[in-house]
């Protein structure tokens, strides 16, 4: 849709089309079956934290760089399935990013409310 100005509405860019997208999710689970995704990734994260050795990188961080994030779930699904499966995260940190405002903001809820990503972040 396009305003008098010939320009592409901005709709897309609500805070509700955010919340849309998580709800969306949780209920096409068995669609959607994120899980295998969520397999391959941590069985990625877990070699990486395996060979990581700090003095080798100058002391930094292991960095899970999501691009797209959208509403964080990803990031904050593999942080909780890491904890779970005693993967050590302290030389990891989680970076999300989206060109939408409105996704950054629930991405940003989403890591306040997830306590495996929360405790590491650097701010």
């Amino acid at each position: 849709m396009s305003d008098s100005a010939g320009r592409r509405s901005k709709s897309h860019d609500s805070a509700y089309l955010a919340e849309y997208y998580d709800l969306r999710a949780k209920a096409d689970v068995t669609v959607l079956n994120a899980q295998d995704d969520a397999k391959i990734y941590i069985s990625a994260l877990k070699k990486q934290v395996e060979s990581y050795y700090p003095l080798d990188h100058h002391g930094q961080h292991l960095i899970v760089l999501d691009v797209g994030t959208g509403t964080g779930r990803v990031l904050a699904n593999l942080a909780t399935d890491a904890v779970q499966d005693n993967i050590p995260l302290s030389n990891v940190e989680f970076i999300g990013v989206d060109e939408k405002p409105s996704m950054i903001h629930c991405a940003l809820a989403v890591q306040q409310e997830t306590p495996s990503i929360n405790p590491y972040q650097s701010g």
